[in-house]
């Protein structure tokens, strides 16, 4: 009990120095609160509890209290993240702006593609940019003969991005995302454990091979 009084304590000096400074400031108070009371929390700034469903097991562990509930829709349960037994929570504005994902063109980086690329560069012909005289011409002819071996030889394809997205972020992954939803949805838990490890793995690798290439 004292240790939850301190808690709430704490909690109210710090909305209460925001709402000094800031009168009409949006508040949202969050997290994993256990068996915390929030009620004198709530009356007190006139906040508002968001979550009204279990989001552990049969527990309302994680709780959102806000003043600003009716700009937002009703809270969304969606599936744990990695390993996690929580459910994550989902609060979105009711008022949307719609931004349209964009395409582009990348090319495969199949290890056979690659190694069809090897191959062609080895055995290129490349008298063109050794014969050049002026720098600039021979970096011209390079630049050519490499981008030409590359469109023959690795297929490009079109991804969708959107401004969402993390730069690591990949279709494969995205695709894993899915799978390991659907699979929490429908009740497969065991294939969506299997899922969410492999999708720690993945992103973990993604994240380290982004970072790589720009240092």
């Amino acid at each position: 009990m004292e240790k939850e009084r301190d808690w709430n304590e704490y909690i109210t000096r710090g909305v209460d120095s925001v709402l000094r400074d800031f009168p009409f400031a949006g508040v949202c108070v969050m997290g994993d609160f256990n068996q915390m009371k929030l009620n004198t929390l709530c009356r007190r700034f006139n906040l508002k509890k968001s979550v009204r469903a279990p989001a552990r097991c049969a527990n309302i562990l994680d709780q959102l209290s806000t003043n600003m509930s009716d700009f937002y829709d009703e809270v969304m349960h969606l599936p744990p993240v990695g390993c996690s037994d929580h459910q994550c929570l989902l609060f979105s504005p009711n008022t949307k702006q719609k931004v349209k994902p964009t395409s582009r063109k990348v090319h495969l980086t199949k290890r056979c593609y690659l190694a069809a690329l090897g191959l062609k560069l080895n055995l290129g012909d490349w008298n063109t940019v050794f014969q050049a005289r002026d720098v600039n011409h021979k970096v011209c002819f390079l630049t050519n003969t490499v981008t030409r071996m590359l469109d023959k030889r690795i297929p490009e394809t079109t991804i969708r991005t959107h401004a969402s997205d993390k730069p690591w972020m990949t279709a494969y992954i995205k695709r894993e995302i899915r799978e390991r939803q659907k699979a929490y949805t429908t009740g497969n838990m065991t294939p969506h454990r299997h899922l969410a490890k492999k999708l720690i793995a993945l992103i973990k690798r993604a994240k380290g091979e982004y970072y790589a290439s720009k240092i």
